[in-house]
């Protein structure tokens, strides 16, 4: 996706205005969108952002992650998915 583009703004155009999304600090880590309008994130890329954006170790930012956000998100109605892309498994 151009960074120039708002994945926000995206979802809005292409009619998904009532798609729950996360915090804007996510916002890149957003790779789809699915069939019934659930926002699809790579965790990947929120760990990277975590990292990047306040310079904590990759550890304590998956740990973060995963026990403010991917906890919750199974409690959201119509959440997000959170996945691991296949090549970050191996």
């Amino acid at each position: 996706m151009d960074e120039n583009k708002n994945p926000r703004k995206i979802l809005c155009e292409a009619g998904y205005e009532e798609a729950v999304v996360l915090c804007q600090d996510f916002d890149t880590a957003i790779i789809g969108i699915t069939e019934d309008g659930r926002v699809v994130y790579d965790h990947e890329k929120m760990v990277k952002k975590m990292m990047d954006q306040y310079g904590i170790e990759r550890k304590d930012a998956i740990n973060y992650i995963d026990h403010t956000t991917v906890i919750a998100v199974p409690f959201i109605e119509n959440g997000p998915i959170i996945i691991h892309m296949i090549e970050d498994l191996i």
